[in-house]
């Protein structure tokens, strides 16, 4: 599965307030991820959207989940994905299942599979890491 990032947020109503617009402009619900450090973050965005929030596919996996914000149509909800020396993440989306592992490498190798350099994954990470959310839009 082909993604892209698309933003990174500060808070669920910012996110929340962009997956609208681009509903507004047309684009398919189901084809948006997000991923934060925060459960309660992608809990909110859940009540919000009307995610489906299903049980993890391997509570041990790390991912974006395989069914981009779900509600805005039907993703995967993993909750508490942790990353040793980093923390959890929590994702929600259809590019959950192209993913599993927990390290900050797994990571990293999740953001330069979408075709990102290792510099701007590092980013990305440091983003997640100062409790920032990434949304995503499959491609």
């Amino acid at each position: 599965m082909a993604a892209k990032v698309i933003g990174v947020f500060d808070s669920e109503r910012e996110v929340i307030n962009a997956i609208k617009q681009y509903q507004a402009d047309g684009l398919d619900p189901n084809h948006f991820s997000v991923m934060a450090r925060d459960e309660e973050k992608t809990e909110y965005i859940h009540e919000k959207t009307d995610v489906e929030e299903m049980e993890p596919v391997n509570e041990g996996a790390f991912g974006i989940i395989g069914g981009f914000l779900a509600g805005i149509g039907g993703g995967l909800y993993v909750p508490g994905m942790a990353t040793p020396g980093v923390g959890p993440y929590i994702a929600a989306g259809p590019l959950a299942s192209t993913f599993s592992g927990g390290s900050y490498e797994e990571l990293k190798k999740m953001f330069t599979n979408l075709g990102l350099d290792e510099h701007s994954a590092d980013n990305y990470i440091e983003e997640l890491n100062e409790g920032k959310i990434i949304l995503f839009l499959e491609e």
